[in-house]
């Protein structure tokens, strides 16, 4: 079932890591290798779409998928996308949140990303 984002028995994240914010990493299309903090904090929210994930890549909606943070759980949205959101092999729903947690894969149009928390600095 990793082939489609989820993979079950994926390590929980060191209790030293000392979280701070998560990192989108994408991981396929022609912006592969980018990065973008999601430095949002807390009943706050983020909009990303094409210019953000994927220069060029039609398969992403403008403003693609929302994230948000409650204390320190992430969610994902669906923002009535043209070509959808998938995380963790779910398909979600238009304006349905969906917790996010450490390494899952989300795919959004043709493109496939990893969010991951990163050492505090």
């Amino acid at each position: 079932m990793s082939d489609l984002g989820y993979i079950p028995n994926f390590p929980e994240p060191p209790t030293d890591l000392h979280l701070r914010y998560p990192l989108l990493i994408v991981e396929s299309g022609g912006n592969k290798g980018a990065q973008t903090m999601v430095s949002i904090n807390d009943g706050a929210c983020l909009r990303l779409g094409r210019a953000e994930l994927a220069g060029g890549d039609d398969s992403i909606s403008r403003t693609h998928l929302e994230f948000s943070r409650v204390s320190d759980r992430y969610f994902v949205r669906d923002l009535a996308s043209r070509n959808g959101t998938v995380v963790r092999g779910i398909c979600l729903e238009k304006d349905s949140p969906i917790e996010i947690k450490h390494c899952d894969r989300i795919q959004v149009g043709d493109v496939f990303l990893r969010f991951a928390f990163v050492r505090k600095d």
